[in-house]
């Protein structure tokens, strides 16, 4: 049995720590898991890099519009007064996983190849989505998400983190 008693101590936490000066890519922002991940990752990781957010145009609303609105959401309420200036660290990554190449500029491409740490959490979650696109969102989306990581000279590789994405194919 591990000891727990050194949990309640004032030790800086090892996921602060891991993310601080890292730069992030997340996709699924929008969604009930990606808000949750945005905001605890901008509140409890003070010394976090750049979050790169990607966002597609839906319903009408410009990817820019979506972000705007984004932030709007009470979840986000504490870190506003914690962190009045947090949105510096937020780059809205124009991308959509339903396309080759996730359709990114050539200037993103080159922006992003200083990320640290990807966190896939896009997905089409409707049953009664075709299955055309929920293949090229769910499966091609996560591949074109893979070949520009493999492009990402600074990429930290956790062998945990390599496990979960493995095992989020098998599922």
């Amino acid at each position: 049995m591990p000891d727990l008693s050194d949990a309640t101590n004032d030790h800086q936490s090892e996921i602060p720590q891991f993310f601080a000066g890292s730069n992030v890519i997340i996709t699924g922002g929008s969604g009930f898991l990606g808000v949750l991940l945005i905001e605890k990752l901008l509140r409890c990781c003070p010394d976090i890099g750049k979050l790169y957010i990607f966002m597609r145009a839906k319903k009408g609303k410009s990817p820019e519009q979506r972000m705007k609105e984004h932030f709007d959401n009470s979840v986000y309420d504490r870190l506003k007064k914690e962190q009045p200036n947090f949105e510096v660290k937020i780059k809205m990554v124009e991308a959509d996983l339903s396309k080759l190449g996730l359709e990114l500029s050539q200037e993103d491409q080159e922006l992003l190849l200083d990320t640290n740490v990807i966190f896939h959490a896009a997905a089409t979650v409707r049953f009664n989505e075709a299955l055309r696109l929920a293949v090229n969102i769910n499966i091609r989306g996560t591949k074109e998400l893979l070949l520009l990581a493999k492009r990402m000279p600074n990429l930290k590789v956790d062998k945990r983190i390599i496990l979960v994405v493995f095992l989020s194919f098998t599922i």
